[in-house]
């Protein structure tokens, strides 16, 4: 079965027009990555146990509908749905930089806390596995604290790694959010060992410098110069983004990096299966809840607090077991090998409506990723490239989970899309005159 994958992703390749084969293409990325899991899966190396049939089943539908919706997202490209107006009047997206300061001063303020403490921790001589084993073991948590980092801290934290990148690439470069971009990202993984904020960083860095690069490489032979920068710069902040990754992939674990990667990319399937079992038992279908409990709950969440209201039954029975991948761990290969998380955007998916969850989610998920990268391609500008690095982040980590399901990422989505840009209205005869 593993060979439908390979054979998706090299008709997708070759059907895919010239303009758009391109790296930074989603169904590129989401295709072959599925189906170098499942081989990788397939092969159970350091006794990795194996996963059901049925589960890869389902994966290769879910795949084939994501491709599908890129297919109608391709064929859809040319049309946009916007109000009507003015015909001499454009409609442009600027950052509003003071916003995003006060953003970045209060999360820097939020994890000085945390980060004096880590600090204190590797001074008197532990590494960053103690650091995380600890932030791991720790339970008592205010309900205000839990407030503020999950709906004020988080979504800011998430939005400003790429606003930051965005406006590093095609913005004006301004140095005050790139460098309190960048102490963020120190802070947290600092303050808590975690390396998701530099690996999304690098992502954003390494896809955003494509999608420009090109674009300016399309355009004149004047931008030649800042091309070749731009190029040093990516090869710096890269080069600088691994190894630092290197480094507390060391720190962090006991076991050899090699078998660490392997188990990171080739466990998804089985702790699919371990899951899904988990949801079969309790006969459990949420309707959408699950996938986009980013949101459901972030809603009901407030409300609660604000009119002292309970939960929703299946709500609450969706979260709780989006929790429980999160905090049990399962075996997932000999020698008592143990993980969570990891159980795949397919998992999210099967739980809120079972083959069909699968087939229509990923539908409409790979239709709104794909439409995201078109505009960004064919009409590039700082909002458009923001909305789709975050938007592929979540296709580059679909093997851990479905990225709405979180809330600290479902509201960046919504501080990208309605609060970080401001429009502006311009003229297109001025746009004429200045050759733009």
């Amino acid at each position: 079965m593993n060979i439908v994958l390979f054979v998706i992703f090299v008709l997708c390749i070759i059907f895919t027009p010239k303009k758009y084969k391109k790296i930074t293409n989603p169904v590129f990325t989401f295709t072959f990555m599925w189906a170098m899991i499942m081989e990788m899966a397939r092969e159970q190396v350091y006794g990795l146990y194996s996963y059901s049939p049925e589960v890869m089943q389902i994966i290769v539908i879910g795949i084939v509908f994501f491709v599908l919706g890129y297919v109608i997202a391709y064929l859809m490209r040319k049309y946009t749905f916007k109000f009507k107006r003015k015909e001499h009047r454009e409609i442009t997206y600027r950052l509003r930089y003071n916003l995003l300061y006060i953003l970045a001063i209060i999360c820097m303020i939020y994890y000085l806390r945390y980060f004096m403490q880590s600090i204190l921790l590797i001074l008197q001589g532990n590494n960053l596995e103690v650091i995380r084993r600890l932030v791991q073991d720790e339970t008592s948590s205010s309900p205000l604290n839990d407030l503020i980092i999950n709906f004020v801290i988080l979504p800011s934290a998430t939005a400003l790694e790429v606003l930051a990148v965005s406006d590093f690439w095609l913005g004006k470069r301004d140095k005050k959010l790139f460098i309190m971009s960048i102490i963020i990202i120190i802070m947290r993984i600092i303050s808590d060992a975690g390396r998701t904020p530099m690996v999304d960083f690098s992502i954003y860095m390494i896809i955003g410098f494509l999608l420009t690069h090109n674009r300016k490489n399309e355009k004149t032979q004047k931008k030649r110069w800042t091309d070749l920068k731009d190029r040093r710069l990516a090869r710096k902040y890269g080069t600088l983004g691994v190894i630092i990754l290197f480094i507390m992939s060391i720190s962090r674990t006991s076991s050899t990096l090699l078998r660490q990667v392997y188990f990171y990319y080739a466990m998804s399937p089985v702790m699919f299966t371990t899951w899904k079992e988990q949801v079969d038992a309790k006969g459990l279908i949420t309707y959408g809840i699950t996938s986009l409990n980013g949101y459901f709950f972030s809603v009901v969440y407030l409300l609660k607090n604000m009119f002292h209201l309970s939960y929703p039954d299946l709500l609450k029975t969706s979260y709780d077991m989006i929790a429980l991948t999160d905090s049990s761990w399962s075996a997932i290969a000999q020698g008592n090998i143990r993980a969570n998380a990891y159980v795949s955007a397919f998992w999210f998916f099967y739980t809120d409506g079972r083959i069909i969850g699968v087939a229509l989610g990923m539908f409409i998920y790979g239709l709104i990723v794909s439409r995201a990268f078109f505009k960004a391609v064919n009409k590039l500008d700082l909002k458009k490239i923001s909305i789709y690095l975050i938007l592929y982040q979540g296709i580059f980590f679909s093997f851990i989970r479905f990225p709405f399901a979180k809330p600290y990422y479902a509201l960046g989505v919504l501080i990208i899309l309605l609060i970080a840009f401001k429009p502006v209205i311009i003229r297109k005869s001025l746009l004429n005159d200045t050759g733009r």
